[in-house]
């Protein structure tokens, strides 16, 4: 009777196992990709801003603003949108001079950007400098005097300081505050301050850096005069 009972429930046993082995043969299903066309931009995001998922898409520019696909992932823009902030100054200007495309007062100063004439330098003729504007328009020009303030920064400088929190409360960032500046017409270097990479703040500059071509991330201008020029160089 036992080797009887004992065939019986081994044969049970079998008998369940050939019931279950097409599910274990299965196994669970796979993940769906979350990246099906491979180019680096998560599927969610795609979808998110209409891109098809059947092509390559890293690379691609639908909003002409100079930043591809792939580029407005990581620096979390509008890729079907030019100017994400609605500012005037498209994105990837904004990238290039050193300004926050996600927000229309990149210093947090109360001056919009496109009102703190970032451009490129077109001349300066020893007294006055003219600004064309990243935003296009009509170039500006004002003097530039004993009086100004010029800054420069690489741009290498001037990312870290977008991405790293500043122990000064002079100028704020959306990530940080920025360093606080020299007095340029002096000679002396800036040591009103430090960000958190100590020696990486903005060097003083003179009006010999006023060179065509140069990006102006910011300049105020008030009653015709320069207050201050930082440039990105």
């Amino acid at each position: 009777m036992r080797k009887l009972a004992t065939i019986s429930i081994a044969a049970a046993l079998a008998a369940l196992m050939a019931l279950a082995s097409p599910a274990l043969a299965s196994g669970p299903r796979p993940a769906r990709a979350t990246d099906r066309n491979h180019d680096g931009l998560p599927d969610s995001w795609e979808r998110h801003f209409h891109l098809t998922l059947r092509v390559n898409q890293a690379r691609r520019n639908p909003d002409h603003d100079g930043l591809n696909n792939l580029q407005e992932f990581r620096d979390r823009t509008n890729p079907r949108k030019a100017d994400t902030d609605g500012d005037g100054i498209k994105d990837g200007a904004e990238m290039r001079l050193g300004l926050n495309p996600r927000s229309r007062d990149s210093n947090h100063d109360g001056v919009e950007d496109d009102d703190e004439h970032a451009g490129t330098i077109a001349s300066f003729d020893g007294t006055t400098l003219t600004i064309t504007p990243a935003a296009g328009g009509a170039p500006v020009s004002g003097t530039v005097d004993a009086t100004t303030r010029i800054e420069c920064e690489t741009a290498e400088q001037d990312e870290a300081d977008e991405a790293a929190p500043s122990t000064t409360t002079a100028r704020a960032s959306e990530d940080g505050d920025r360093s606080g500046s020299g007095d340029v017409t002096s000679g002396e270097s800036n040591t009103s301050g430090e960000n958190e990479q100590g020696d990486d703040e903005a060097r003083t500059c003179t009006t010999a850096d006023l060179t065509q071509g140069t990006p102006v991330h910011e300049a105020e201008l008030e009653n015709g005069v320069f207050k201050q020029v930082e440039l990105v160089k």
